[in-house]
């Protein structure tokens, strides 16, 4: 078995060259080495991309045994295998989700590195690119703090041993990866409604708008008071969800307030839910349904 290493840079984080943060599975967040922002590899994906590389000076880096590029995971427990190289590289974008819900900002992937570990050097075997994330345009001047960090180190470690292909809480992340790769507002929008319906919909399809405005703002409030805040935002914002997904929509000053209010909505709660070993459970079992009709504010576990 050859000795492997992914590297996957990110840009607009910063921090200092002694710090790092192991994430899971091995995967940790530390400084580039010093031949990435060099390598002629980068220059197969545009300025763009090499500009990114050469400004970041962290990365996420994991090392592996493996027998060549492309070989299969053997310990992948999916229904298709997937080489050991792109299961790295998906660690690598729950990571960077994991960097969004602790704190919203401009950080993102800026590229994929796989390279064999050779007694004369890295050798790079592949340089590909990474899905853009865009952050809502609030969010410009946040950058994650080493609380964020540690944070998005817990995030990580659950969101690393969801199980794969359904679920709420997976279908939930799906929704809202989906939805910061796109900067067009109402498809955005809608896909953030996607993640939101996931965890918080009612099985049988009926009574949408109610109970989703009731579970959400009892999961999310302190108490009564604010509850009755957070439902009147929710059906307000799910009307304007449904203008979208009906086609008429029309003009509304409010859009940009609207999409930070679904954004958070569905932030913190995949927060919550990821955070708690029994929400997590309650969320991916039968029980969901039973749970949700009996929160009342505040009574959050």
């Amino acid at each position: 078995m050859a000795q492997w290493q992914t590297i996957i840079p990110i840009r607009g984080i910063d921090l200092s060259p002694d710090q790092r943060f192991d994430f899971a599975e091995g995967m940790t967040l530390e400084p580039l080495p010093d031949w990435v922002s060099s390598h002629p590899w980068l220059d197969k994906l545009g300025q763009q991309v090499k500009q990114s590389v050469q400004k970041a000076t962290h990365g996420l880096v994991i090392n592996y045994e493996a027998e060549a590029l492309g070989s299969p995971d053997p310990a992948w427990q999916g229904p298709d295998p997937k080489s050991i190289q792109v299961v790295k590289y998906e660690l690598a974008v729950l990571a960077n989700f994991a960097l969004w819900l602790s704190c919203p900002s401009p950080v993102r992937l800026a590229c994929v590195i796989h390279a064999e570990l050779r007694d004369s050097g890295p050798m790079v075997k592949y340089v590909g690119t990474a899905p853009r994330v865009f952050h809502h345009p609030k969010d410009s001047d946040q950058s994650p703090s080493t609380k964020d960090f540690k944070l998005a180190q817990r995030l990580h470690s659950s969101l690393a041993q969801l199980p794969r292909g359904g679920g709420s809480i997976w279908n939930a992340f799906q929704a809202v990866w989906a939805a910061l790769q796109t900067y067009v507002d109402i498809i955005r929008y809608f896909l953030f409604w996607v993640a939101l319906e996931s965890l918080f919909g009612p099985d049988n399809g009926l009574q949408i708008s109610f109970k989703l405005s009731k579970r959400i703002a009892a999961f999310l409030a302190k108490d009564h008071n604010e509850a009755q805040e957070l439902s009147a935002k929710v059906k307000k914002g799910y009307r304007f969800r449904s203008k979208i997904a009906h086609g008429r929509l029309e003009e509304n000053p409010e859009a940009g307030n609207l999409l930070a209010d679904v954004e958070m909505f569905a932030r913190y709660s995949l927060m919550y839910v990821l955070l708690n070993k029994d929400l997590s459970k309650t969320f991916s079992g039968k029980d969901r349904e039973k749970y949700l009709d009996g929160l009342v504010p505040g009574g959050r576990r």
